[in-house]
């Protein structure tokens, strides 16, 4: 298929952009303005100029020709943006999109959201659900289920999917300040710390959406929940990152609240607490398995991290 990928040139748009050239799709990204690129395409990827992304978008160039879109595009700094701005891009920038595919009889669309639409957090031993009642608690999770309801009354036979937070080799954020706190060689206080965290390894979440778009229309009109087949605690993941560096696991007993002084009130907070995905739904309706386990994935993780010099 010929695709066009919207935010090819963030971490999972690079990351979709390869697995899906070694698939033998053929590539478009779209950026927002020429000149140097602080985060090129891929190679491979044809490279289209649409400026910033709102209701004023103009999609047409872009989806010339194109069979299918991939809708990764999303503010790189949320916290520098007030809540109008965050809708603009966020839900008017997808609707426009969406309109737009539909206008050029585009019908493989995916759209990818985030499971943060379903809440900030599970009970023990609960999970959210595809068929729960969504509970966004922030604005950022507010205007990703607004953009999917518009996307879905646009174009009926778009794909959403709800991942949780996504690592692997380069990632950022949260994952990258707990990666770098895992591979200090000192005891940390986090065996105490028993609740379960649902992520998505980057190789899974490319290898999913590839099959979204290959098994249209199967996965047509739905929104589906996604993570590893595995979740585990926050101190038998960093027991695992540990390990898979060579590293003895050294987990000792101790409070939550150090390990929020440790990475901050706001990622400690998100990390000790549970999130849970039931993710079943998406491997049973499009017979999909995971090409990666999570022994795998953090293995492969650390080796790019230490070529890095993390």
């Amino acid at each position: 298929m010929h695709i066009l990928v919207t935010g090819a040139g963030g971490y999972l748009g690079r990351a979709l952009s390869q697995h899906l050239l070694a698939h033998g799709h053929r590539l478009r990204g779209t950026l927002r303005r020429p000149g140097p690129l602080p985060a090129p395409l891929a190679d491979g990827v044809e490279p289209v100029i649409v400026g910033d992304i709102g209701p004023a978008t103009d999609w047409r160039a872009a989806l010339s020709g194109i069979e299918a879109v991939v809708h990764l595009a999303s503010p790189a700094d949320q916290s520098g943006l007030d809540e109008a701005s965050l809708r603009r891009i966020t839900v008017d920038g997808a609707a426009t999109l969406a309109r737009a595919a539909s206008d050029a009889g585009i019908m493989r669309f995916v759209q990818i959201s985030s499971a943060k639409v379903m809440g900030e957090e599970t009970l023990p031993g609960q999970s959210f659900r595809d068929t729960d009642t969504p509970a966004p608690a922030t604005p950022y999770a507010q205007c990703k289920l607004a953009a999917e309801a518009a996307v879905l009354e646009l174009l009926p036979s778009a794909t959403i999917i709800r991942p949780p937070l996504v690592y692997g080799p380069g990632a950022g954020g949260n994952f990258a300040r707990l990666l770098r706190l895992a591979l200090i060689s000192v005891p940390l206080p986090v065996a105490s710390i028993d609740n379960r965290r649902a992520m998505l390894y980057v190789g899974n979440m490319v290898d999913a959406i590839r099959h979204c778009l290959e098994t249209y229309p199967v996965s047509g009109g739905q929104r589906f929940l996604l993570n590893d087949a595995e979740e585990i605690s926050l101190a038998q993941l960093i027991g695992r990152l540990r390990t898979a560096a060579g590293q003895r696991p050294l987990l000792i007993p101790g409070p939550a609240g150090l390990l929020r002084l440790l990475l901050g009130p706001e990622a400690g907070r998100r990390l000790v607490g549970s999130f849970s995905v039931d993710a079943a739904r998406f491997s049973a309706t499009l017979s999909w398995r995971h090409p990666f386990d999570m022994e795998q994935a953090l293995l492969r993780t650390i080796q790019a991290s230490n070529l890095n010099g993390l």
